[in-house]
């Protein structure tokens, strides 16, 4: 049965997750405009199916969170195949608008910085607590 800290550990997760999709999402609607007319369509099309991905998960992630703890391993596999999901659309969107290497290069980067920026939090919630733990 998962403990307090499991639960916070799917919850941090999946807000991570939350926020590379919304970097993937911006990264790649500002790139939609470079796009060949007749493609502009099917990339608005790529856009608005993660964009309703992202919100699927993100509402799922704002339901869970006042689930009980018998619920959450269920809860975390169900976060997983949503994400891996996202993932699989994301390389059918790139894939659909040929090897452009600009456009997967800032999607990719789009995606690192918002990892960096979770690490980051973390690293500055680890240091807190440190130094409370130190007084």
């Amino acid at each position: 049965m998962p403990t307090q800290s499991s639960i916070d550990f799917v919850l941090n997760w999946a807000k991570e997750r939350i926020d590379e999709m919304d970097a993937i999402l911006a990264s790649l609607e500002s790139q939609a405009a470079e796009v060949r007319a007749e493609s502009r369509v099917r990339a608005d099309q790529f856009i608005a199916d993660l964009r309703q991905k992202r919100n699927e998960f993100e509402s799922m992630f704002e339901k869970q969170a006042e689930a009980g703890e018998g619920a959450w391993e269920a809860i975390e596999a169900r976060f997983e195949t949503q994400w891996k999901g996202f993932e699989t659309e994301i390389k059918k969107c790139l894939e659909a608008f040929g090897p452009d290497i600009k456009q997967q290069r800032a999607v990719f980067q789009s995606q690192v910085t918002a990892q960096i920026n979770a690490w980051r939090e973390t690293a500055d919630k680890i240091h807190a607590a440190a130094a409370e733990f130190a007084a």
